[in-house]
């Protein structure tokens, strides 16, 4: 069972892992979990609620939500979606100095990916943002170049900022407990793919390829999702539902 409690951590509902529901997470993109379930009455989930399951990880709801109304049974029908614990920062304005009452929402940064990032930490800091009472932190990797970049910042959400750094350092982010990830989300060594008879040689993998009329856009990596080369090994287990 499935613990769904309010910011006091009182339990408001419980639920199974039943058909349909599901695990996303997409690098940069999206970190999620949808839990499916029908109820005789509604049960009004409120923002901020959220699951800490050892098993799946914290997740918490940052956008209201409303059941169907199902008119075959009278009850109501539920695709209760739950964010990752940091994706609540999409609500949230990116500021120079979050400290002060002049805070700027636009405004641009020339200094390294570090420097960007102690902005950052400010931001979660002035917020009262922590995991499991610890304050976030950053892991820059030794991929990504020490240089001096320029960024400008219109009003953008802390989500956003992240990305807007990453482009700029031409690397990817990810969260992982209380780290904040800058690098390359690759691992294991490169796989090459080549197509023909499975049962003609050891080096052919692929029984078919199609390719794309597109002659516009390249790919210059192909991750297969939920392997080890887009997912990081310290990135919390995988579950399937």
């Amino acid at each position: 069972m499935i613990d769904i409690k309010d910011i006091s951590g009182n339990i408001r509902f419980s639920t199974p892992i039943n058909e349909g529901s599901k695990r996303k997470f997409q690098l940069m993109s999206s970190d999620y979990i949808t839990l499916k379930f029908s109820l005789a009455e509604p049960v009004y989930f409120q923002l901020g609620d959220y699951i800490d399951d050892e098993n799946i990880g914290m997740f918490e709801l940052v956008d209201l939500y409303k059941p169907t109304y199902n008119s075959t049974s009278g009850g109501y029908d539920y695709e209760l979606r739950l964010d990752a614990y940091y994706w609540k920062w999409k609500n949230k304005k990116f500021f120079y100095t979050p400290e002060s009452t002049g805070r700027e929402a636009s405004w641009n940064l020339t200094a390294t990916l570090d420097v960007h990032l102690k902005v950052f930490l400010d931001n979660l800091k002035s917020l009262g943002y922590k995991y499991r009472e610890e304050d976030f932190k950053y892991e820059i990797d030794t991929t990504v170049e020490n240089t001096s970049k320029l960024v400008s910042y219109d009003s953008v959400n802390l989500i956003d900022a992240l990305t807007q750094m990453a482009e700029t350092w031409e690397c990817e982010w990810w969260i992982t407990d209380k780290t904040i990830h800058f690098g390359r989300c690759e691992y294991s060594s490169p796989v090459d793919f080549k197509a023909g008879d499975l049962t003609d040689t050891e080096d052919v993998n692929v029984s078919s390829m199609q390719r794309s009329d597109s002659q516009t856009v390249f790919a210059t990596r192909v991750y297969a999702f939920g392997s080890t080369r887009n997912i990081p090994s310290t990135y919390r287990k995988n579950l399937f539902f």
